[in-house]
């Protein structure tokens, strides 16, 4: 029959909390700083640059709430969303890329 000291009982817990807490800490070092993680950020900055944004509400037709316009003037893109408040989250109204507006806008001005 063996009998366990009270140091021993509480040397168990506290060992595996150090090897799991090394285990974790290995993961994440992969995980972060493994061959793929520096492709990600580095194929999202080249694909989209980092937008400057503007956001004004706006009363809306057709709907009681108001409505939420992010512009964001580097991309030149425009989004409409508005406070769903049934399910407290907020929804799209709409897109718009505004480059893709200008390009078809007629020329000459007045």
């Amino acid at each position: 029959m063996t009998t366990d000291t009270p140091t021993t009982t509480a040397r168990r817990p506290i060992a595996g909390l150090i090897a799991l807490n090394g285990t974790l800490l290995a993961v994440l070092a992969a995980v972060s700083f493994g061959p793929g993680a520096s492709d990600a950020s580095a194929r999202q900055d080249r694909s989209r640059p980092r937008g400057y944004y503007t956001m004004v509400s706006a009363k809306a037709q057709g709907i009681p709430e108001s409505a939420i316009i992010i512009v964001d003037s580097t991309n030149q893109q425009l989004v409409a969303t508005r406070w769903d408040r049934s399910r407290r989250t907020l929804s799209g109204l709409g897109f718009r890329d505004l480059n893709a507006d200008a390009a078809r806008a007629p020329r000459g001005g007045r």
